[in-house]
């Protein structure tokens, strides 16, 4: 593969905000501030990529337990530049969190899905989300109607459609 490349950063929506974390960097949850593991200082998604490279975008996957939306708010620059489909965790006991992300890509032209799934060995309260650029939701819910159906593992939160849209108003 020759079109993905590796860069280890801590991202926000600001260059060289200082944040620390809980537990361990495999699974971490992260908040502004310093703690006794030490602080990390971040960059955001837009400086990691660069100008050049901010309108060859075609996914942007952010699972960083809590921290979502400041990621995505470093993203302006790829989200104007490339509209990517944007993946994200989210759980529902932070139900602000989520409908403040969705709203700010709905600012971008993008409609919010939650995903119908439970993913076992994660907390029941666990989602993914979808945000899709509205002239690509059509054809994005047929495909992922078709591939949930066939996940191996995941099974469906409850009754009803793949992708469930969310509704910040």
């Amino acid at each position: 593969i020759s079109n993905v490349s590796w860069h280890q950063e801590v991202c926000s929506d600001s260059v060289g905000q200082i944040v620390s974390y809980n537990g361990n960097l495999d699974h971490a949850s992260f908040f502004a501030g310093t703690s006794e593991k030490g602080a990390l200082r971040t960059s955001t998604l837009d400086d990691v990529v660069g100008a050049d490279g901010a309108d060859s975008i075609g996914l942007v996957h952010v699972d960083v337990e809590g921290f979502e939306f400041a990621v995505l708010r470093g993203a302006e620059g790829i989200l104007r530049a490339s509209n990517p489909l944007v993946l994200f965790e989210g759980h529902l006991r932070d139900h602000q969190q989520i409908v403040d992300t969705c709203a700010y890509l709905e600012e971008f032209g993008y409609s919010t899905f939650m995903l119908n799934e439970v993913l076992p060995g994660c907390d029941l309260d666990c989602r993914n989300f979808l945000s899709v650029p509205t002239n690509l939701v059509a054809v994005v819910q047929s495909a992922v109607e078709g591939l949930l159906v066939r996940a191996d593992r995941a099974f469906p939160a409850a009754m009803g459609p793949a992708l469930m849209p969310v509704r910040v108003n």
